[in-house]
Order: C-alpha cells, then structure tokens, then sequence
C-alpha cells in the first residue's frame, strides 16, 4: 500500500479548505483559515450532553452513542422504577415500561444487552411479591417488553454483555454468593457457561464485548482491579485495570476497551477515572468531569455514553450525561 510520502511527496500541501477524506498523518495549509492543520490520533476526552428527562441509578444501559436504552433503576425520591427512556443521540423520549413491577424504596440492578430495538434484561428486583434475586427476563422490541424464558440463577448488580441472540450474564450478587456464574442466551434458551475465577458481587455495567470475546473488570470484592476475559467457554485473568471500581461502566470490545467511573473505594466514594484496553495494556484517560458510581454504560472504545448514577440514601441520584469521543482526527496548530 502507498505511504504518505508516495501519495503526498514531503511538500505541505496548500488547501483551500479541508479534505473530505484525509490520510492518516496527512499535514496540509488552510489558505481559507491561515491554518497549519493536520489528520491523526487526538487524545480522547469526555464531553457534557443532554441530561436525561430524571436523574436514575442502578439502570441497565445498552446500544451505542446514538441509538440507547436507559432501564428500569432508582429514581427520585429513594424509590425505583420499571420505566424506559429512549436517547436518539440528541434527545430522549418516554419508552415502554418493564412487564414487573418497581420496587419501593429504590435498588433495582438489571442486567442487559443488545441494541435499542432488540434488548434483553434479566435478573434484579422485583417487587410484588417482592424478590431479591429474581431470574425475570423480558425483551424489548423498540416498543414494548415482553416476558420470555427465566435464567437459572437469580440475581441483582450482575453485569452482561453480547447481543439479544448471543448474550451473556454474569457476576453480581446471587442467592448462594457473590455471582461466579456465567449464563449465555440464545435468543430463546439460557445455558450454562464458564465459571468466573474471581466472584464479583457489584460489577453493574463492568463487562463488555461479545459472547464469545468479553472482557469483565473490577468489582466490589475488595473492591479489587481484577480482569478477566472469556472465549465463549472458559474465563482466563488478563492484565489488572491499574485503580480498584466497581459499579462502574465500560465500552467496546475485548481488544479495544474503556472503563470508566465506579466506586474508587469504601461506599458512598466515586470516582471519574478512566482507562483504555489494547487487548495487553491499560493507559489512564482523561477522566469524567463527574464521579460517579452505581451506574454503567455503552458504546465502542472510542466513541462511549455514560448516563445518571447514583444509590438511595448514600448517593444522590442524577441525570448528567457525558459522552467519551477518541480517534484520528483534524487537528489545527496555532502559535503559543
């Protein structure tokens, strides 16, 4: 393949503006602007986007950046809800409501995945008759949720990762502890997968990737900086994120990652911290302009989308929403 040089020769080139589809490490003037500009890697930073309609915690978020779901959670006044809220990627708009009912006096703990049409949910609370640890699953059509086939395990603040016909649940806290259990969907039937070497009791949103390429990090079992990664059949440890979280968020895939936010140690602590994943190494970010925790998130690892946060009683819930972009990039030089 030609290199820059081939194609642009070692000359900066004179633009009248921008090109359209510029190559990476491209340099070139801007007649128009008086600007020396140039294509290549910026570093990733998080920007403040619109809020949502009500400040939530405890949520299962899942999609992308532009088309997500916002599920179930804990609301204003210490208290929870079954409703959805749907984000256009400018905007937010009423979805429909969880088939279970929402539990008083808040805590709710869902675990999702797929894409704002086809979502699935499972586990959490319930409140009538009030369970814990529930094995409820409901799908989401774009419209309305469904109840379909139960999981095997009950359980609530698990993680999940994968798609609405390959997902995967896992961690939290269970009936018989802390949640080593690995459970994979088909679109219609739960079986058993892998066992987690570390039992993660509070995750939330802590995996990310596919069925058969996830990656879980951190956890309140400590809370620790624990990783592992699962090839669709048995969980291995990876590399350490390099600060302890948990209930915190992630993005992307196994190879090419983001972790962000959590508890950075004993509750009500939060932290805004964030951290990029190669497949092999972790690099520090720049971190969120707010803490937080009892929340997670979705996206790719360079394009992410973090909403509320938030616990009854020990953290006041909220509806701030930020928005991770990293990449190539046209970059401007300026005089200093």
């Amino acid at each position: 393949m030609a290199g820059y040089k081939t194609v642009k020769g070692f000359n900066i080139q004179t633009r009248s503006s921008d090109p359209s589809n510029p190559i990476s490490g491209e340099v070139w003037y801007n007649s128009t602007s008086n600007d020396l500009k140039a294509y290549g890697n910026v570093a990733g930073a998080w920007a403040a986007s619109t809020a949502m309609p009500a400040g939530r915690g405890l949520s299962a978020t899942i999609g992308t950046t532009t088309a997500c779901i916002v599920i179930a959670g804990n609301v204003p006044p210490d208290t929870s809800t079954a409703g959805t809220v749907e984000w256009n990627g400018s905007s937010w708009t009423a979805g429909g409501a969880l088939t279970r009912s929402p539990v008083p006096g808040g805590t709710s703990g869902q675990l999702g995945f797929g894409t704002l049409t086809t979502a699935t949910v499972a586990g959490g609370h319930q409140a009538s008759p009030l369970v814990t640890f529930t094995t409820l699953v409901e799908e989401y059509n774009g419209t309305s949720w469904t109840a379909v086939n139960e999981s095997s395990n009950g359980r609530n603040d698990g993680t999940a990762a994968g798609t609405n016909a390959a997902g995967l649940i896992m961690c939290g806290t269970t009936p018989g502890g802390t949640g080593k259990e690995t459970e994979e969907y088909d679109g219609t039937n739960w079986s058993t997968g892998g066992e987690l070497g570390n039992g993660r009791p509070r995750p939330q949103g802590s995996v990310c990737g596919t069925q058969t390429a996830a990656l879980a990090i951190g956890g309140e079992s400590g809370p620790d900086t624990t990783v592992e990664e699962y090839n669709g059949s048995s969980w291995t440890a990876a590399p350490s994120v390099p600060t302890t979280s948990w209930n915190g968020g992630c993005s992307g895939i196994e190879t090419a990652a983001l972790s962000f936010a959590g508890g950075g140690g004993p509750s009500p602590s939060q932290t805004g911290a964030t951290f990029s994943y190669n497949g092999s190494t972790w690099s520090a970010e720049a971190a969120l302009a707010t803490g937080r925790s009892y929340c997670n998130g979705c996206g790719s690892g360079t394009s992410a989308f973090l909403c509320g946060g938030g616990y009854p009683f020990t953290i006041p819930t909220n509806a701030n929403v930020e928005e991770w972009t990293s990449g190539e990039s046209i970059m401007t030089f300026t005089d200093s």
